[in-house]
């Protein structure tokens, strides 16, 4: 939830699915590294993320499934639509 509170303040979403959310527990457990160890391999999958954020513009939800955290593929980024003028 604090890195949720982080990116809404730059007006991002932050989702974090519920198998990502599993599968962190997993890595954690087998690494005995507890609840700082959740947060060190969160603050892995989103740091870059973060640190792009500022240059970002539209961007509107960032999404971390399984696969991300499985570094399979890259965090869902979804940007908020151009609004055309009428």
């Amino acid at each position: 939830s604090q890195y949720k509170e982080l990116f809404l303040m730059d007006g991002i979403t932050l989702e974090v699915t519920q198998d990502a959310l599993v599968e962190i527990a997993e890595i954690a457990i087998n690494q005995k590294t507890g609840a700082r160890g959740l947060r060190t391999i969160t603050e892995k999958l989103l740091m870059e993320t973060m640190y792009n954020l500022p240059s970002m513009t539209r961007l509107e939800k960032v999404v971390i499934d399984k696969m991300v955290v499985r570094n399979q593929s890259e965090p869902l980024l979804v940007y908020q639509r151009r609004q055309e003028n009428v």
